[in-house]
């Protein structure tokens, strides 16, 4: 777990899977794949 204050890309994994439904085989396991990589385009539909 990260030290207080700090969020992995471990727990934006889980929130894009758990909270919004993102199949979890379309995020890759590479932190610096932009948003747009991802297939989400935009943050605002959350």
């Amino acid at each position: 777990m990260p030290p207080h204050g700090q969020f992995a890309f471990d727990d934006l994994k889980r929130i894009l899977v758990d909270r919004l439904g993102v199949a979890e085989d379309q995020i890759e396991d590479d932190p610096s794949a932009t948003f747009d990589q991802l297939g989400l385009d935009s943050l605002a539909f959350i």
